[in-house]
């Protein structure tokens, strides 16, 4: 029998049913949905009961009439029912389809829409149990081979996550992502993938509206599983969840449904174009430059001094705040991209663009390094790793990863900054591109300049603007140099001080080595 999804709006109680796949086309929607009044909450569960057991009865019927249908031997096969359901409602008319079997086992199927197309494959599915087809068709019509099962939606979400934790993403990442794919299977329930629509997303979008803040932890929604969660809410009505934290419950979402189109378990996203906010809320929002006060708490040098002990925390803040480059762009930086042109020592940054023109091209973007850099002995610092790591190049900050900058990004926001005070959700890692542009502009720099540095796009040649241009140095460095914090200076690098670093690292290596050997060794001795 369909599982009930019982709701309440402002004008009542409504229970929504999913239609089985083979009765689609007959009802004429995936979902049913009908009011309960304002009744009490036990009648509100027994007439969706038998609102449900109505909607079985029916969904049977519509089968079984396939099933008699599959048996005739006739070239093609047509089945057009006109339901008369209870005083509900429930269905409408159904549409023509027809299906075409040659004797060796092939198919043909005339539809109108989709809609039919799906039901239609129902239809053969349930042939191929009963039936040994025996119809023609012409040589020359196009064939459709037998559908194949599709997976369930919570067979790839488990799937995804083992594949999505193998790339080594940030903790917090990956707990996010769970969180969001979690709340998706518990609205929609688990179904083939293939059965995943706009409906699906719409469902999901009013659940994360209405998702109280901080469900977790509070003792009310305790043991509830995510129906419960949300029934609960609607009733109580708490704060919930902010427009930001609903766009990112889609921005994960959307690389989750990417990841099954890449697959072909979809043919199209069905949430690519979905957002609940605009654009213009989305600058507003989110993205704002740091006061002076707040980057003088930021990097104070005695809290700098006891918090970001590691390579990465100590100078990736520093190159992001004189560079407005970003977080992960930083942390891919190998020891070879940092070089000298023409007496101009700065790192080279990796760049994807996505115009159509040069889709999936790459390129490099040349930043000079701000005096304030040179000043606090970056350099010592790149040839200390070059020379700690013995090659000629390797990573800048050794350690990060491949989610190198996932982990600093989450360090900075999660960690650090509640230390220095700030607490604003308008502020993260990604503020320092803001910074840096806001600062450079107030220092009367163009808005082609800065976005030489900091790769923004602008209405020139891509080309022009981010390959090394020799005549343009002098002029990044000069755009570079006119942003100017009024800051103490960073503490300079002692040299061969990140020496301490790499010993570090080889033990954990070699400890990791260790157990690994030990466990192969039990492991043999239990054969």
């Amino acid at each position: 029998m369909p599982k009930p999804f019982i709701f309440q709006r402002s004008t009542g109680w409504y229970v929504r049913f999913l239609v089985p796949q083979h009765a689609r086309a007959a009802m004429g929607s995936r979902f049913i949905v009908r009011a309960l009044g304002n009744m009490g909450g036990d009648e509100v569960r027994l007439m969706a009961a038998q609102l449900g057991y109505a909607l079985s009865r029916q969904c049977a019927a519509l089968r079984a009439s396939m099933t008699d249908a599959s048996k005739s031997s006739h070239q093609a096969l047509k089945l057009s029912t006109k339901v008369d359901l209870d005083p509900w409602g429930f269905a409408r008319e159904a549409v023509n389809y027809t299906i075409e079997i040659a004797p060796d086992g092939t198919r043909r199927i005339h539809a109108l829409g989709p809609a039919d197309h799906a039901m239609a494959l129902e239809m053969l599915r349930e042939m191929d149990k009963r039936y040994q087809p025996t119809a023609i068709i012409p040589a020359s019509a196009a064939v459709l081979p037998a559908a194949g099962p599709t997976p369930l939606l919570s067979e790839r979400i488990s799937l995804f996550l083992a594949q999505f934790k193998q790339k080594q993403r940030a903790t917090a990442n990956v707990l996010d992502t769970t969180h969001t794919l979690r709340l998706f299977l518990g609205v929609v329930g688990d179904k083939p993938l293939s059965a995943i629509g706009p409906d699906d997303i719409d469902a999901f979008l009013a659940a994360i509206a209405d998702w109280p803040i901080n469900a977790s932890k509070k003792p009310d929604y305790k043991d509830l599983d995510v129906l419960g969660v949300l029934a609960l809410s609607r009733r109580l009505h708490p704060p919930t969840i902010g427009l930001r934290t609903q766009e990112k419950h889609l921005d994960r979402l959307r690389v989750f449904l990417n990841w099954c189109v890449k697959r072909q378990h979809l043919p199209t996203n069905p949430a690519s174009d979905v957002h609940v906010m605009t654009r213009s809320q989305e600058d507003e929002r989110s993205r704002r430059a740091f006061l002076p006060s707040e980057l003088q708490a930021l990097f104070d040098p005695e809290r700098r001094d006891k918090h970001c002990r590691t390579p990465a925390r100590w100078w990736i803040p520093l190159l992001a705040l004189h560079s407005g480059a970003r977080v992960n762009e930083l942390a891919q930086l190998n020891t070879a991209d940092i070089e000298e042109i023409d007496h101009v020592w700065g790192f080279h940054v990796a760049t994807r663009f996505s115009e159509q023109h040069l889709k999936n091209s790459k390129t490099k973007r040349f930043v000079p390094l701000h005096r304030a850099l040179l000043e606090a002995g970056f350099l010592a610092y790149v040839a200390d790793v070059t020379q700690a790591q013995n090659q000629a190049t390797g990573p800048l900050f050794p350690g990060l990863g491949k989610s190198g900058g996932d982990k600093v990004g989450d360090w900075w926001n999660r960690t650090y900054m509640p230390l220095c005070g700030i607490k604003d959700d308008k502020l993260v890692f990604h503020c320092f591109r803001h910074t840096f542009a806001t600062f450079a502009e107030r220092a009367g720099m163009s808005e082609g300049r800065i976005a030489r540095i900091t790769g923004h796009s602008t209405k020139g040649s891509i080309l022009s603007e981010f390959y090394i241009d020799p005549p343009t140095l002098l002029e990044r460095v000069g755009t570079v140099n006119a942003v100017a914090y009024d800051l103490p200076p960073p503490a300079p690098y002692v040299p061969r001080s990140v020496g301490a670093f790499f010993p570090k690292l080889d033990r954990v290596q070699q400890r990791r080595v260790a157990v690994e050997a030990r466990a192969a060794r039990q492991a043999q001795k239990s054969r």
